[in-house]
This record gives structure tokens, C-alpha cells and sequence, in this order.
């Protein structure tokens, strides 16, 4: 086979890209346990302040008592209390008890009192080193973030690049008058794809959903692209064949044998090829189906129940032959749309309810189809995150 693909600068800037972004990802970021981390150091820290105010004022009414015992001791030493009582203990007579009490309260005062510095001096040594930790933090916390910034500008390039690979809108436009396409990634980058191409009177238009989203799903969509140029060539093969020869690529490439424990990436796509002078249309399935509307009924072209890469029960991809009439619409897409979760129930918006849809919209012009399934996607989706690739395109004839 020829990998003329493989010579596309491209194809190895967006790969180089995508993976240092997903390393820098997951070796660099964990926001939100930094962030966590930061608030319990700033509430340890609002903590020890409030004991230190505590102390101070404990220490200061210490410092008070302090001062008036000192003063009654002063007054009964210049009355000559004090010295009595010193004679007293040395004819082992009972002292003066008011004296007693005062000393006794004083020498406990003093030890309380110090007991307090101490204690205030080790909290103000910690309050010092998480104050200096709280700093190491926020200065960690800035660093993740220019990271953060530095690698989602990466993605963001490897974006254009992978936009820049599928089909123009001028090119659909020309190819497909009557066309519209919803793609939505759920991250920067997207593991779904469609692409087309024609070759003299035919028209090939792919749907397709790879192993994952994000960058590993866009690393796998790279090699779909690069895969469908090649095979798809002025050989015009059929529909079913693309498919056969797609997967014996992807399982090469992928190093896929079938063995135990072994990654089963891949991808499930649906494949159209549109002959502009008969009408007539080939379809072949891994997993996505075809929906076609005729005269307000829907009519589904099942795929066949296996993807694009290594599976246990393989078997050549059904080649399916219609005839179209003027006025149809037909439409593949990924399943990211019916997995959606959404609606007062929180639930999957499911296949049901898609049929549903596409029936409600299909007679609109193309463009306000797309505003519509659009609209109804956000409506569903509410304020639940988006929890894949979304895919749909949509032809009418």
C-alpha cells in the first residue's frame, strides 16, 4: 500500500501536538485539587489567626491580674505583712492567709502566663510556615495555570489543523447543495469526523466516530482521514469494500491481532456513495445506521454490528444499494446525540426520540434544520455537561 499520506507535514504536526498535550494533561494538571488544597491551607491559616487573637487577649487580662496582684503585694510588703509572714514560716507558723493567697495566685498566674508564650510562640512559628506554604502554593497554582494555558493553546492549533483537514464548506457546497453538518466536539478537539470526496460522478460522504474524544480520539480520526485519501482513489470501490479495506489498515496500524487484554480502538462510521447521475446511493455501516425520509415516513438502513477494527466475529461490511428519489433526505451521524443525558428525568435522549426529531424537522431547508436539532440538543442538554462528540449530517436530494 502507498502511504503518500504520511508525507502531509500536517499529518505530523497534529499528531506531535496532540500527544504532548495529552501528556502535558495528565501529568501536568489537577486544578481542582490544588484549588482544594489552597482553601484548607488559607482556612488552617484564618484559624490559627483567630487562636493567636485569642491568646493575645487572654494574655493581655493575665498581664492585668498580674499587675493588680503586684500592686496588693506592694501594698502589704510597705505595711509589713511580708515580713511577718517571713518570720512566721521560719517558726513554722501559720503564714498570713491573705498573703498566701495572693502569692500562691501570682505564682500561678506567672506559670499560666508562661505557659501561654509558649504555646503562642509555637502557633506563631506555624502560622509562619503555612504562610510561607500558602505562597509555595499560590506560586505552584500560577505555574499549572501558564501550563494549563500554554497546552490548551496547543490543542487549540491542533484544532485548526484538524478542521483544516475535513471537507470546506465551499467544497460540501458544491458537492452537496442540499447539505448540513452539526458537529460538536465535547473537548477542543473532536473524535468525530466526516469527510468527503468525489471521483467523476460519484460522491463518497463519511460519518464517523473513533475510540474516544479529545486528543486520542482526534489522534484516531488522523488516521481515518489519512486512511479514506488512500483507499478511496479512482479504483471506485464500493461501499462495502471501503469499509473492508479501512479496517485491515486500522488493525495494521494499531498492531491489532485479537489478543487477550488487547486495546480494541477503532471507530464506527457510516459510508454514502452518491452517484449525481443515476441517484442511486451505496451505504455500508460499522455500527452507525442510515436514516432515510421519504414522504414523512422514516425508513432505517441497519449497519452491520461491528466497527472499524478488531473484532471477534468479522465478516465482510453489507454493501447496501438504494435508489433515491427527488425530494429525499437522508442522515448519518455518531451516537453522541441520542447518548446524550438531559430532559426533567436526567435521562439518554435515545434513538426514539431522535426518529422523532428528524421527522419534525426534515421538510425545513437544510439550514434550518441545523438550527433546529441544534437548538433542540442545548434544549435537552440543559445544564448537564455535554458527554461526547456530537456528529449529524444531514443531505436532501
Amino acid at each position: 500500500m502507498n502511504f503518500d499520506f504520511l508525507d502531509n507535514p500536517a499529518f505530523y504536526i497534529l499528531a506531535v501536538i496532540l500527544l504532548i498535550a495529552g501528556y502535558a494533561l495528565s501529568f501536568f494538571l489537577n486544578p481542582r485539587k490544588q484549588k482544594k488544597t489552597v482553601k484548607t491551607k488559607l482556612q488552617n491559616t484564618d484559624k490559627l489567626k483567630e487562636n493567636n487573637a485569642l491568646l493575645k487577649s487572654e494574655l493581655k487580662r493575665l498581664d492585668y491580674l498580674l499587675g493588680e496582684y503586684k500592686t496588693k503585694i506592694k501594698t502589704l510588703k510597705e505595711g509589713g505583712a511580708v515580713e511577718e509572714n517571713t518570720k512566721a514560716l521560719a517558726q513554722n507558723k501559720a503564714p498570713d492567709a491573705e498573703l498566701n493567697s495572693v502569692y500562691q495566685e501570682k505564682l500561678k498566674l506567672e506559670e499560666e502566663q508562661k505557659k501561654f508564650k509558649r504555646s503562642n510562640k509555637k502557633l506563631w512559628e506555624q502560622s509562619i510556615a503555612i504562610h510561607k506554604e500558602k505562597e509555595r502554593i499560590e506560586k505552584l497554582r500560577q505555574e499549572i495555570e501558564k501550563q494549563h494555558q500554554e497546552v490548551t493553546n496547543s490543542i487549540r492549533y491542533a484544532q485548526r489543523i484538524q478542521t483544516a483537514l475535513m471537507p470546506a464548506k465551499e467544497l460540501l457546497k458544491e458537492y452537496l447543495p442540499k447539505h448540513f453538518v452539526m458537529w460538536k466536539p465535547r473537548d477542543i478537539v473532536s473524535g468525530d469526523f466526516f469527510w468527503t470526496k468525489k471521483i467523476d460522478n460519484l460522491i463518497y460522504i463519511v460519518a464517523a466516530d473513533c475510540t474516544g474524544h479529545g486528543v486520542p480520539g482526534a489522534l484516531m480520526s488522523m488516521l481515518g482521514m489519512a486512511f479514506l485519501n488512500e483507499i478511496i482513489s479512482d479504483d471506485k470501490l464500493p461501499a462495502g469494500q471501503v469499509l473492508d479495506t479501512l479496517r485491515v489498515h486500522i488493525k495494521k496500524s494499531l498492531s491489532q491481532t485479537g489478543a487477550y487484554k488487547e486495546q480494541k480502538d477503532g471507530m464506527d462510521l457510516a459510508l454514502c456513495v452518491l452517484n449525481t447521475e443515476t441517484d442511486k446511493m451505496q451505504y455500508a455501516g460499522a455500527n452507525n445506521h442510515l436514516y432515510l425520509i421519504r414522504h414523512n415516513e422514516l425508513v432505517r438502513y441497519k449497519a452491520d454490528s461491528m466497527p472499524i477494527g478488531i473484532y471477534r466475529r468479522e465478516k465482510p461490511f453489507t454493501n447496501n444499494e438504494i435508489q433515491l428519489q427527488k425530494g429525499d433526505r437522508f442522515y448519518i451521524f455518531s451516537d453522541g446525540f441520542q447518548d446524550q443525558f438531559g430532559g426533567k428525568q436526567e435521562q439518554k435522549f435515545k434513538s426514539k426520540q431522535f426518529k422523532e426529531l428528524l421527522l419534525t424537522i426534515h421538510a425545513k431547508p437544510m439550514a434550518q434544520q441545523l438550527e433546529l436539532a441544534d437548538k433542540a440538543f442545548h434544549d435537552w442538554k440543559g445544564k448537564i455537561d455535554q458527554i461526547d462528540d456530537v456528529l449529524l449530517i444531514g443531505v436532501e436530494i
